[in-house]
């Protein structure tokens, strides 16, 4: 995990319930760490090297009978980082699709309240989407999957269609294949 940079690194699916997240580990790799974690596939964290990362949100706002792992955000160097993991959604269509689309608008609602603060902001994690059939080898095996849904792809681009077409605020998603 050497070269962590600026802004830390930021972990998901922990698969741990808060009192076992390897705190000793990663501290004796020489990060600290915040994290919210989840039995099971959920659980996420921000890592910086050498230095506590300041919390600032676990969970995202206006909803907190939702416990899921799946936000954290914290400050390092002066950058806000929201660490996250969206929702499945499979099967698709049905409930854990729905909650996927209504997770994808609270982000989205959120992100637009941090672009008010202007401070530099980073959001980064597991969309769970495919928004392009390069994000994918053989686009036909996923058909019937969310992720490749044209509803999660529209969810996805009303994050990063500001910046890409000169609309709205600076800003944007950079897909790390």
């Amino acid at each position: 995990m050497a070269g962590g940079g600026r802004a830390g690194r930021r972990l998901q699916e922990l698969k741990a319930p808060q009192e076992k997240f390897p705190i000793k580990a990663i501290g004796a790799a020489g990060y600290c760490a915040v994290w919210q974690g989840q039995k099971s596939w959920n659980g996420v964290a921000i890592l910086a090297e050498g230095q506590e990362p300041h919390l600032t949100r676990r969970g995202l706002p206006r909803e907190p009978e939702d416990e899921h792992g799946r936000y954290i955000e914290a400050i390092v160097n002066g950058i806000v980082i929201g660490g996250l993991y969206l929702p499945n959604g499979n099967p698709y269509p049905g409930p854990k699709f729905d909650y996927k689309l209504h997770w994808f608008k609270r982000l989205q609602d959120y992100a637009a309240e941090l672009l008010e603060l202007e401070v530099p902001v980073i959001l980064a994690g597991d969309f769970n989407v495919m928004p392009t059939e390069m994000d994918v080898y053989k686009l036909e095996r996923w058909m019937n999957d969310c992720s490749a849904s044209k509803s999660t792809q529209i969810s996805c681009r009303t994050i990063c269609v500001p910046m890409v077409s000169g609309t709205g605020p600076s800003w944007a998603i950079i897909d790390l294949y």
